[in-house]
């Protein structure tokens, strides 16, 4: 070895230590004896990992350094986590076995270990599982170490996080790949824990990768309001200090703003510009402890008071969430008020309060605390672990992990019994969500329920508070369009479950149905004969074509002309057919010719018959954009904050690639607009001059109606893309009397 290779090692080896020092020094809840057990993980992870880099060149040791810096510094958990973030990759990555982790720092750890163990490791020799179900299967094995210890889920985000600062190292597709794992999971479990400051983290560093002209948009926009934004905030809380000053109160205030994403995301949901958008600067109040979390309240609601006495508030922006915390332990008392025009939220709370605020029940949990207390999050634990347990025949992971997904984010509500029992439900919970969570046959059975002594529908949205008496009928069973009036995981699991029921009793009757047809035309019902019927009603499964036919899709005569033999053809030969027009596909191996690691282009010559731009998100040329191939070679294209897109990229192991579109001249994309405004004579006529007149568009569908003063309505255009609509859509902003104009995409 010469000088400088010498002299190399010794920096990394200083600058590993360093590292190390700076997670110990920043672990404020690691005991000083746990020193020598935190340094061992050290040193065994860093042998472990000798020899191993990470994208961004650098010793592969740093990462589970800086994961043990997250679990220790900004989630502040104990000694244990510490060890165990240390560790995380181990199992998974080296020849290190759960064995000599349990050897070494004990069974506890070797545990939560083994839970951080990725579960394509567990399947990467089994062909026969179904790569679709691996991510959901991943997520679903994290969830179930909750029986076993909390930290795993803790640990993980950590890791999650960790890579997603890094995120700019890994090829393109994997940036939206792992964006979308984070949107769809990551970022709904780290909201229910309470870790709101790692959860927006996550979100915007995903919101850049998914989206990257709408997030540099957003950030354009709040940049050049930071003067004024700035000048607001100071304004707020030079008066606030000066007054608890004179009140005596001890009190820290601390300005704050919302995340990119979550900023994003409600200017979508309230269709408003930032300037529109409410709730988006904030002062947090923060008072020393009192003696009794009583008395927290109390002082809260008296530096309230004291607020009212010296700003202009609204009553209508009172938010007590004392009384009733979120369902991650939130605990504060919100108000608003006035400055230079703007409302800004006040959000007051002790310092215990505070901290569960910023790092949810974290140490407070009864996993890292023996003098716990039950709280909401142990609920919602128990509810998790409780629901994994039960064994249901016929449902798959991704079917779970979509119901517990949908209730990470959901608060809760109480309700009541006519006995007067208390059931706590997700909100907007409906009166078929609290008859499922009481018994299933009263949800199969429910045609309404008395709510307040009032006759409400089965769709009726339960409020806080509201006690419901079920009715039911025997006649009653369930239909498709109830798993549109249930937002619970019970309620939909029980759903699904019935569903499953009648589709299996249909399946056996289409099947012996699809027999006797078959016996009728002299005909042996085989597997060639299956997969000819499959091919030509487009099924990817017989079950799915036994319950067509059960439920009169397909007639005897529909059967007997797809099956004579001047129309006959193997079920290889008519893929092939398909596949053969597409580009990237090759036919000799039946796999697909794009490299995932690159941006894909869609020239204006791509076939829309193989090219599928999905109607659940209208992507059109200049969308931010991604796609993916299906099991026909097809490109299947989503938006990138299409909620499908999300959805498959958490669920499946599909190759995500990002779309790159070239300029469109000829061909046209279907978008629509919704437009809002004060009516006038003449309206329609400006509208549709500049659509027509001065940009050359045609008008596929156009529906507007008045009412009263005002009206609304859409417009749907065939355009080139992005850049045209755009450009569009500020000219019909100027329209006298036009007060909105948003381009609207799951129609």
């Amino acid at each position: 070895m010469d000088i400088s290779q010498s002299t190399y090692k010794k920096n990394q080896e200083e600058q590993l230590w360093q590292e190390f020092a700076k997670m110990w020094a920043r672990c404020d809840n690691c005991r000083t004896d746990s020193y020598q057990e935190i340094e061992k993980a050290f040193f065994l992870a860093k042998d472990a990992h000798s020899g191993q880099f990470r994208k961004t060149g650098e010793p592969y040791i740093i990462h589970p350094v800086e994961v043990a810096r997250i679990v220790g510094e900004e989630m502040r958990l104990d000694a244990e986590s510490v060890i165990s973030a240390l560790l995380h990759d181990v199992v998974e990555d080296t020849l290190y076995t759960y064995a000599d982790i349990s050897e070494h720092f004990g069974k506890d750890i070797a545990d939560i270990v083994q839970g951080l163990t990725k579960i394509r490791r567990v399947y990467k020799e089994d062909v026969n599982i179904d790569r679709t179900n691996i991510q959901a299967e991943n997520f679903i094995k994290l969830l179930e170490t909750i029986s076993v210890n909390i930290r795993v889920i803790y640990i993980k985000i950590a890791d999650r996080l960790h890579n997603m600062r890094t995120l700019e190292n890994m090829p393109t597709n994997k940036q939206l790949e792992k964006a979308g794992e984070v949107l769809y999971v990551y970022s709904p479990l780290a909201h229910r824990l309470g870790l709101h400051e790692l959860k927006s983290e996550l979100e915007d560093i995903s919101f850049k990768a998914r989206q990257p002209e709408e997030y540099r948009e957003l950030v354009d926009q709040i940049e050049a309001r930071r003067e004024f934004h700035d000048k607001i905030l100071d304004w707020v809380v030079s008066r606030m200090q000066e007054l608890f000053k004179n009140e005596e109160i001890p009190v820290t205030i601390k300005k704050r703003k919302r995340g990119y994403y979550s900023t994003w995301k409600r200017m979508r949901y309230y269709n408003v510009t930032l300037d529109e958008l409410e709730n988006f600067l904030a002062v947090r109040l923060i008072f020393e402890d009192m003696p009794t979390v009583k008395e927290d309240k109390l002082m809260c609601w008296r530096i309230y008071g004291l607020i009212c006495q010296n700003f202009s508030t609204s009553v209508n922006r009172i938010k007590d969430w004392l009384n009733r915390p979120r369902s991650n332990g939130y605990v504060a008392l919100h108000g608003a008020v006035l400055a230079y025009k703007k409302w800004v939220d006040t959000q007051i709370m002790s310092r215990r309060m505070a901290k569960i605020a910023d790092l949810g029940y974290g140490l407070n949990s009864q996993y890292f605390n023996p003098n716990y207390e039950k709280n909401l999050l142990d609920n919602w634990l128990d509810h998790v672990t409780y629901f994994l347990n039960e064994k249901e025949d016929g449902r798959d992971k991704t079917e779970i992990l979509d119901i517990l997904k949908d209730n990470l984010y959901i608060s809760d509500i109480l309700v009541y019994t006519p006995m007067g029992d208390t059931l706590r439900l997700p909100k907007n919970s409906t009166v078929l969500d609290f008859a499922f969570h009481i018994h299933t046959e009263l949800g199969k059975r429910c045609i309404g329920a008395n709510v307040n002594s009032k006759l409400r529908k089965r769709s009726y949205v339960l409020q806080n508070g509201d006690t419901v008496d079920v009715l039911t009928s025997e006649l009653q069973s369930p239909d498709a369009e109830w798993y549109n009036s249930v937002v619970s995981a019970q309620g939909k699991s029980k759903l699904k479950k019935a569903f499953r029921e009648e589709y299996r009793n249909e399946v056996e009757k289409g099947e012996k149905k699809l027999k006797e047809i078959l016996d009728q035309l002299n005909m042996k019902m085989d597997e060639k004969i299956i997969n000819k019927l499959e091919d030509n009603f487009d099924f990817l499964f017989k079950y799915d074509l036994y319950y067509k036919i059960a439920m009169n899709y397909y007639t005897t005569e529909d059967i007997s002309q797809l099956l004579d033999e001047q129309n006959d053809y193997t079920y290889k030969s008519s893929l092939n057919r398909r596949l053969s027009a597409i580009p990237f596909i090759n036919i000799g191996n039946q796999k697909t010719e794009i490299n995932h690691k690159n941006v894909q282009k869609l020239d204006s010559n791509f076939n829309t018959g193989q090219v599928v731009l999905k109607n659940c998100c209208h992507p059109i040329p200049g969308d931010d954009a991604s796609g993916y191939v299906d099991h026909l070679g097809r490109i299947i294209v989503h938006r990138n904050d299409c909620p499908e897109m999300e959805r498959m990229v958490g669920n499946s192991d599909k190759k995500i690639f990002k779309i790159d579109w070239t300029r469109h001249k000829t061909k046209t994309f279907t978008a629509r607009f919704e437009i809002k405004g004060i009516d006038r004579i003449k309206l329609l006529r400006d509208i549709i001059r500049i659509i027509s007149d001065n940009f050359h568009i045609n008008i596929h569908n156009f529906n507007i109606q008045s009412f009263g003063s005002v009206f609304s309505g859409f417009i749907d255009l065939k355009v080139h893309g992005v850049a045209e609509l755009k450009t569009l859509e500020k000219k019909l902003r100027n329209i006298g009397g036009m007060e909105e104009v948003i381009r609207i995409v799951d129609f």
